[in-house]
């Protein structure tokens, strides 16, 4: 009877040693788990993060390209500057007459003509 007895109680002492390291396995095994899982949070938050980052930059792409294709169009209806190129100087002639009046007599403006003396505005 002892020999089954002491068959017994290693077979009791080998479940238990089984069963703490199974339950050590276990514990191990769900601290990984919220290790993980709180990872996992911290990746979902940061690809959130990339996301609206990217969409924001989407968006700023886009409306830099309306606001390009606004500004050709624009640019599209201004006449060629050669059209323009007969009033080049002719502004400054007329300014210059304004605040040199010893050059209304050489160059007469429209105001000068009409008797008036218009004030010298430089701008």
């Amino acid at each position: 009877m002892d020999d089954e007895n002491e068959k017994k109680y290693r077979d009791t002492l080998t479940a238990l040693r089984t069963t703490r390291s199974l339950n050590e396995e276990m514990e191990r095994l769900k601290q990984e788990n919220v290790r993980l899982t709180a990872r996992r949070m911290q990746v979902k938050r940061q690809a959130d993060d990339v996301t609206e980052a990217l969409q924001q930059a989407r968006d700023r792409r886009n409306s830099l390209q309306q606001e390009t294709r606004r500004e050709e169009h624009d640019t599209e209806q201004i006449p060629a500057m050669s059209d323009a190129s007969h009033l080049v100087g002719k502004k400054d002639t007329l300014e210059t007459a304004a605040c040199y009046p010893e050059t209304q007599a050489k160059v007469k403006s429209p105001e000068a003509r009409m008797g008036e003396n218009p004030p010298c505005i430089l701008g």
